[in-house]
């Protein structure tokens, strides 16, 4: 490659942290299943100021489910995320009294395939790419790229991303509150989890209609420390040559190997 080792191992250590958190939304790991009509509850959940809990819509295909504490880890199991989309996500982090970071990032996901498009403070643009088992990094106006395997970069590091699958694997008893509202428009499911052995409290909104989390906050003695928000999604994505390598390798259909050709156009 055209960049320098140094450089290389720097960029990937930067773009680590956006890529667990964006490579663990790109997963689907749910199965197809009916929509799900959420009622408001009858108790829990919180709902931020002026946006009050309201009832989803009245669909016969739609199954009447309550979300509680007891629920809402089956409810969300229950729920489908797009296999296609694109969308904008603001993560904030938070140190000290005054410490502050915020990444704003673009993201698309398409046939198994996720790309992160970063907006650094320098004014650079960060992109990665992953999927089918590689990880891909460059920025605008390289020629070349590092790639290396993606799958023990997500061993080590996806663990450490609050993202709502935590909500399925966590022992129910750490459930404080769960429920139905709305945040920002958006029909969500709303989940508060308790003090972990380090002292951080987790919260996630789970859109219903997309199955998306929208807004997943994490805190410590009483203040936020972590919040990722992503009101808006484009479903499917929206964008021409998004998957496509600084060289033009378009990673959503790469070349035929001329051995699988007919043997009608092998001789042409």
């Amino acid at each position: 490659m055209g960049r320098s080792r140094t450089k290389i191992l720097s960029a990937l250590i930067l773009a680590i942290l956006v890529l667990a958190l964006f490579f663990a939304f790109s997963r689907t790991l749910f199965l197809d299943t009916a929509e799900v009509h959420i009622p408001p509850p009858e108790t829990g959940g919180q709902t931020q100021p002026g946006s009050p809990a309201q009832e989803g819509p009245e669909d016969p295909e739609y199954l009447p489910v309550k979300v509680d504490k007891d629920t809402v880890q089956a409810v969300i199991a229950s729920l489908s995320r797009p296999n296609s989309y694109d969308r904008d996500v603001t993560v904030e982090t938070y140190w000290g009294e005054s410490g502050y970071g915020i990444v704003k990032v673009h993201a698309w996901v398409s046939g198994g395939f996720t790309r992160i498009q970063s907006q650094l403070p320098g004014g650079g643009v960060r992109n990665v790419i992953t999927g089918d088992g590689k990880y891909y990094l460059w920025y605008d106006g390289d020629e070349d790229w590092f790639e290396t395997d993606a799958g023990t970069q997500e061993d080590d590091i996806a663990q450490q991303i609050p993202t709502y699958e935590n909500i399925l694997a966590v022992s129910p008893d750490r459930i404080l509150e769960a429920g139905y509202l709305t945040l920002s428009n958006i029909d969500c499911i709303y989940v508060e989890l308790e003090e972990d052995s380090l002292g951080y409290r987790e919260r996630y909104w789970v859109s219903v209609e997309s199955g998306l989390l929208v807004c997943s906050e994490t805190e410590k003695d009483g203040r936020v420390v972590y919040r990722m928000s992503s009101f808006s999604v484009n479903i499917p994505y929206v964008g021409a040559n998004v998957f496509v390598l600084p060289d033009g390798t378009d990673l959503l259909s790469p070349p035929v190997n001329a051995k699988d050709l007919p043997d009608e156009i092998k001789g042409r």
